[in-house]
């Protein structure tokens, strides 16, 4: 401005926060929240833990059906022979 020339220089005064001056400010309060959760590591270890409980259930899973057949008959052979065997 033309302060030099005599001209006065009219203080800034604060205007109401339009859609337009709204938008911006809530677009950087997003992002910095955003940007807050993903460095937080607190869930983290949680979730890997999950992971390998489920990874854990579903190997025992499938261990006990690729043998289930096997110790079914494994349990019923031991159940005949003790009911074979006398009691005094």
């Amino acid at each position: 401005m033309l302060v030099g020339l005599g001209f006065a220089q009219k203080p800034a005064t604060p205007r109401p926060y339009g859609p337009r001056q709204k938008l911006p400010m809530m677009m950087r309060s997003l992002t910095s929240m955003l940007s807050r959760r993903f460095e937080r590591e607190d869930g983290q270890a949680l979730i890997e833990y999950a992971l390998l409980l489920a990874l854990v259930a579903i190997v025992s899973i499938g261990v006990l059906n690729a043998l289930g057949v096997d110790i079914k008959n494994l349990l019923n052979q031991v159940s005949t022979r003790m009911s074979q065997v006398s009691n005094p």
